[in-house]
């Protein structure tokens, strides 16, 4: 909700008053517990954390209410102490405004009482206790501290956030009050969205130190406690213990606990009808205006379906802990002023069901309670003022929206080193109808701060019209999120300052496409990194803009296709998955992993690694082109397609140097290769290195592969000369040695050959039996596929 006007109103009150009395000037009472009945009313408070608690045992029997007084009695029976703590955890747990209690203590050495509050996610979250919330101790009451000292006269106030571990902070008043031993005194605590301020008697006695507000809500408890074990600042247990529950002294009284809101807040209880604007649907009649913060508590009950039936203006809407999710529902419009919508203490989804229209710049705060971290805004959206999206939970928009203000998915927030971090979570667009006509999505956290936009296609691809500005972050949470579809960003894409991360995401089999320009608003050299399993496609252009040099690097397992012409000057490293470059790319180029290929021109130089693959074209053949040098290394893969039908091949062109290396494999799609074949693979303006090894595909008889002339980029079929075998030697063991010549074939008939590369030298043959058939096994010299030939002969 918007702070200013409360905080205005607050101190103007203190500039009338000095030191405001029950209740401040402009509050109204929401919540009381005056104490009138008989028993405690468990309505409006929870018998907190029955049984054992540090050196008592926490009961129910100690608590008893009568004459006006709730008295919490600690008492001692059979060697055991009793005590008591009643809380409204469960029953009610606003956030902001004014407590007051009227107590009297009687407390005694070994235990204390106190009037406090505590938020229920106090310590979830250490990096962020504003959300996260704290204990607050209005009046802590002890009669002696641990060197005896009496201090029954006065209270404590202290506030401790971040848990109760190591990372435990806190803030204290030390003993403030005077004469404070005997009679009813009042404690109040004014909490408003900047500031916290406590009483004694309406006098200020302390401001809350340097602890931060709580933006969380916070349930009240009376307590009485034991414990000089793990403490003594109390002093210690009497020998004797406290006397029984009839007999002992040592109590907490409280004449009443009363809990007050400003005006401008008003609590929905749904009493009479689910219109909105029914006044006797709100605490007090409290009519919403446009000035009103309409406020879904605990004191709503079940009724959670409120509904906009006729046009109404607010301030803001703020949800807490509710029974259930909250469904705001209606045909006319809600119109939402710089109070924004509130959920960063909500503990269920809320649905928006109806029109809202933004009446001025505002902020939507999802919290991180888990449930209650989702808003979903499933009605249309008009207005043209700034929406702001904050805090650790999901906004997810499903509306058919005019909105056509500025989104900004996060609150601009650094969270530098030393200082918290500051998550403002996720928005998901599922619809192009949800941002069809906002100009301007911003995505502003840096350093240590993170939000993430989100793509999926719920009904169709989304397309995107939104410029988008995306600040560097010193986190490895991505800034935009492709999670499914072929989704794309036809407005550009422009990075600035801030943190060294530009991270992209795209996955599953989505698609996130460019279709403008990627450049930078910032100076220096800005790295962006594409990850995921998804796909990329640049159809638009990535430029330096105003930086030195943009790098792109590729970690994702999906393809990255640059389809457009990009002329950043930095690198580009793929790491993991394929990399196709169909139009132009104006840097270097690594391929780590993965595959390169396409029909366009890389104008810097390109290095394969070992590991990586080259493979020009797209799904059949195409050509390559390298500006500048390119570098085949060893242990590298290079895939060429040949399609004898269509005369055409996968063509690698180099202006620069090309050096060969690693592995040629050659498939040929359609057609039968002939004798003359030729196919040239390179061109380069000069050749260095070779294949290490070739694999081509497989010829008739009578042909055979000439690679003489890769070290030139040309591959070619050549007509082959039968082998005329001549006298078999017997050498014994199984051994023969076979004499060749061109007028032995009478002698020795060769039945089948594989991989024949003449000149063929026989050199020896193993495994045959004189005047049997059988397989020969013959080593060519001049073999270049495979030095071991295998034969098929008969002996005559």
């Amino acid at each position: 909700m918007n702070s200013r006007p409360i905080i205005a109103l607050v101190a103007i009150m203190f500039a009338a008053m000095g030191a405001f009395a029950s209740p401040p000037n402009g509050y109204y009472l929401v919540w009381s517990d005056e104490f009138n009945g008989s028993s405690l009313d468990t309505s409006k408070w929870d018998y907190w954390l029955l049984g054992n608690r540090r050196d008592a045992v926490n009961t129910s029997s100690a608590v008893s209410v009568g004459g006006g007084n709730l008295t919490i009695t600690t008492y001692t029976s059979g060697g055991t102490h009793y005590t008591a703590m009643i809380a409204t955890d469960g029953t009610f747990r606003p956030r902001y405004g004014y407590w007051e209690s009227s107590i009297k203590w009687s407390d005694t050495n070994g235990m204390w009482s106190a009037f406090w509050f505590q938020s229920p996610t106090m310590g979830n979250y250490l990096s962020d206790p504003i959300v996260s919330g704290s204990e607050i101790d209005d009046a802590e009451h002890r009669r002696v501290d641990g060197s005896n000292n009496n201090i029954a006269n006065q209270v404590q106030v202290n506030i401790h956030w971040n848990g109760y571990g190591g990372s435990a902070e806190s803030a204290g008043s030390g003993n403030v009050g005077s004469g404070l031993s005997s009679g009813f005194h009042t404690y109040g605590f004014l909490w408003t969205p900047g500031a916290y301020t406590f009483s004694i008697d309406g006098s200020s006695v302390y401001n809350g130190g340097s602890s931060p507000v709580s933006q969380s809500s916070e349930f009240a408890i009376l307590s009485s406690e034991v414990d000089d074990t793990s403490t003594t600042w109390a002093g210690t247990i009497p020998s004797g213990g406290y006397g029984s529950l009839a007999t002992s002294t040592t109590k907490l009284t409280a004449d009443y606990v009363r809990y007050y809101a400003p005006t401008t807040m008003v609590f929905w209880t749904g009493a009479n009808s689910t219109s909105l604007a029914d006044s006797a649907n709100y605490i007090s009649n409290m009519s919403p205006v446009s000035v009103s913060t309409v406020m879904f508590s605990s004191l709503s009950g079940n009724n959670l379906s409120p509904s906009v039936n006729n046009d109404l203006s607010v301030n803001g809407l703020v949800f807490l802990w509710l029974n259930n999710g909250l469904g705001l529902n209606g045909a006319n419009t809600l119109t939402i002023g710089a109070g924004g919508i509130d959920m960063l203490a909500a503990n269920h989804t809320i649905n928006i069901n109806c029109s809202i229209n933004a009446g001025a710049a505002q902020t939507w705060s999802v919290g991180p309670n888990n449930p209650g971290n989702t808003l979903m805004v499933n009605g249309p959206v008009s207005g043209s003022a700034t929406v702001t999206k904050s805090s650790w939970g999901n906004l997810i928009l499903n509306g058919t929206n005019s909105f056509s203000g500025t989104l900004n998915i996060d609150t601009s927030a650094t969270g530098t080193e030393g200082t918290p971090h500051y998550s403002d979570g996720i928005t998901r667009v599922t619809r192009s109808e949800n941002v069809a006509n906002v100009p301007t999505i911003a995505i502003r956290n840096n350093n240590l701060a993170w939000s993430t936009l989100q793509l999926t296609n719920l009904l169709s691809n989304l397309t995107i019209p939104a410029n988008v500005t995306l600040s560097g972050r010193n986190t490895n949470v991505p800034a935009i999120e492709n999670l499914s579809g072929s989704n794309t960003l036809s407005g550009n894409l422009t990075i600035n300052v801030g943190g060294g991360f530009y991270l992209l995401q795209s996955d599953g089999s989505g698609t996130l496409n460019f279709a403008g320009t990627v450049s930078s608003a910032a100076g220096g050299t800005r790295t962006v990194t594409l990850q995921g399993n998804g796909n990329f496609y640049v159809s638009g252009s990535i430029q330096n803009g105003s930086a030195a040099t943009i790098n792109l690097i590729k970690t994702n397992s999906g393809t990255l296709t640059i389809a457009g012409t990009s002329t950043f000057s930095g690198a580009t490293t793929n790491y993991r998955g394929d990399v196709f470059i169909n139009g132009s790319l104006a840097g270097s180029l690594t391929i780590i992993k993965g595959m390169l290929g396409g029909t366009g021109t890389v104008s810097g130089a390109t290095l394969i690694q070992s590991g990586g693959t080259l493979s020009p074209g797209n799904s059949g053949t195409g050509a390559l082109t390298f500006g500048n040098s390119l570098t085949l290394s060893s242990g590298c893969t290079n895939l060429f397609e040949i399609n004898k039908s269509l005369y055409t091949n996968d063509v690698v062109r180099v202006t620069g140097s090309l050096a060969l290396n690693g592995t040629l494999v050659v498939s040929n799609l359609a057609g039968n290769l002939t004798a003359g074949d030729s196919f040239k693979l390179f061109s380069a303006g000069n050749y260095t290195g070779n294949f290490s090894s070739v694999k081509l595909p497989l010829l008739d008889y009578g042909l055979a592969w000439n690679t003489n002339g890769l070290t030139n980029g040309i591959l070619s079929v050549v007509a082959t000369v039968s082998p005329q075998v001549g006298s078999v030697s017997f050498l014994g063991n199984g051994n023969f040695v076979v004499n060749g010549s061109s007028a032995a074939w009478q002698t020795n008939e060769l039945d089948a050959a594989t991989n024949l590369s003449p000149p063929i030298n026989w050199l020896f043959v193993t495994s045959l039996t004189a005047n049997v058939s059988g397989i020969v096994q013959l080593i060519d010299a001049h073999a270049t596929n495979f030095p071991q030939r295998f034969y098929i002969i008969k002996t005559k």
